[in-house]
């Protein structure tokens, strides 16, 4: 797990990552982990990535290093076409990428199928306790069928993602059809199903990978900083999940440019409760949390009221009126935590200095990082380590300001001379920890 933070201004753009990295099923911590890279020797440009590690089996700070000594000195006119680059690059599959393609399919569908199997047996629990009876198996298909309509149709609905080829969905099936089978028959059983929903759920899996529809197995890549005609810092944030057909499965989740007008943003990636509720002044989980308590107390209060004390038409009118003034409510909690915390912070990154925006960065990851230090739940320890913190200027570049390494530099000054001696074509580059 992670904590990385952007902070930008018209000055310049601060980059924070944590250094904890999980391994297994959360049964082993390291803080050793990178997740801040130069993504040029000659160019302001910084690249972050959170989530997973890896890409299809190779590790990120490879492909980050080999794309870097791809770029070489080269420039571009904006942020944005570095990042069309880069993603540009991976779909080149110059590292052989299915060679791991049944693994990333199997890690794509079994969180899917393993959804499907829980959800199958929660209605099959609280049907049975309903009734106070096993139930047979005609019953149990029932449910089966019907959640597996409604998945399917949850995904067949959901947006296409850019550049589908048009006959990927049938080039997965022609391969993979039968592995699904088989999940599906050791996960959920195909014996609660009929023929017709058995295909529809392989379909539903196959699915998946061409849909807006990202689940665990993706990574988030950060790619900042300033093109050659950019004034101020931007920022694209992709969600890059895997390569299957040919096909990279990929989007722009979130793009961020300082102008004249919107002259300061603060982006938290990955874990980012703690830092929202540092800038909020109210965690997002207790407004669901009021929100669902008031839904039951008060609201389903008056659904449980006699009709003999209450007609429907009434109950209607009432919750109606009821809905209308809590969001009211809920509309004022929002303006008060946006002008006395929000809107103040804000106001300070408009004018911070570079050093003083690092040292924001680096403060807000360290904030999550001693929450889950400290708490003893289900995301401790997964945020920790030493914080690299980066600032990119367009006049000065990417400038680390704090940056582990696994050597000692006193000990390496060949490093440093060789990392930036321009490279012949070949670019052979020793590798390196940056």
């Amino acid at each position: 797990m992670t904590a990385e933070i952007a902070i930008m201004n018209k000055r310049a753009i601060a980059l924070a990552a944590d250094s904890a990295v999980t391994i297994g099923d959360r049964t082993k911590f390291y803080n050793t982990a990178n997740k801040l890279f130069m993504l040029s020797k000659y160019e302001p440009l910084g690249i972050m990535i959170y989530n997973n590690a890896e890409f299809m089996g190779i590790p990120w700070d490879i492909i980050i290093k080999n794309y870097r000594c791809h770029l070489g000195d080269s420039k571009k006119d904006y942020l944005i076409e570095y990042g069309d680059n880069f993603i540009n690059k991976l779909k080149e599959n110059e590292y052989k990428f299915e060679t791991y393609e049944k693994k990333y399919y199997i890690q794509m569908v079994l969180p899917l199928i393993n959804e499907i199997s829980k959800k199958i047996e929660d209605e099959y629990f609280n049907l049975a306790e309903k009734l106070d009876r096993k139930l047979n198996h005609d019953e149990v298909s029932k449910i089966a069928n019907n959640i597996i309509d409604l998945y399917f149709d949850k995904i067949y609905n959901a947006k296409d993602l850019d550049d589908v080829p048009e006959n990927l969905t049938c080039s997965i099936e022609s391969t993979y059809s039968d592995l699904c089978k088989k999940y599906i028959g050791e996960l959920v059983g195909t014996d609660i199903m009929d023929n017709e929903h058995l295909d529809k759920l392989i379909s539903t899996c196959n699915l998946i990978f061409q849909k807006d529809i990202f689940l665990g197995n993706y990574t988030g890549v950060v790619i900042s900083g300033f093109g050659d005609k950019d004034n101020f810092p931007s920022l694209v944030c992709y969600k890059i999940s895997g390569f299957i057909k040919n096909f990279l499965k990929y989007k722009v989740d979130i793009y961020e440019n300082v102008t004249l007008e919107m002259d300061q943003c603060i982006i938290p990636f990955a874990q980012v409760d703690i830092v929202n509720t540092f800038l909020r002044g109210i965690s997002l989980d207790y407004l669901n949390i009021i929100q669902n308590s008031f839904d039951k107390y008060i609201l389903g209060f008056i659904d449980n009221l006699d009709k003999d004390i209450l007609k429907e038409d009434d109950k209607k009118c009432i919750k109606t009126e009821l809905n209308l003034r809590w969001e009211k409510v809920l509309d004022d909690i929002m303006k008060h935590s946006q002008k006395e915390y929000l809107v103040p912070v804000l106001k300070a990154i408009r004018y911070l200095p570079i050093d003083d925006l690092s040292s924001m960065a680096e403060s807000l990851v360290n904030l999550t990082s001693f929450k889950r230090q400290v708490a003893v739940d289900e995301k401790s320890s997964t945020v920790g380590g030493p914080v690299d913190v980066a600032v990119i200027s367009k006049c000065d570049g990417f400038i680390w300001i704090k940056r582990k390494h696994y050597f000692k530099p006193e000990y390496n000054y060949h490093f440093f001379q060789n990392y930036y001696k321009k490279m012949p074509d070949n670019c052979k580059e020793e590798y390196t920890d940056d």
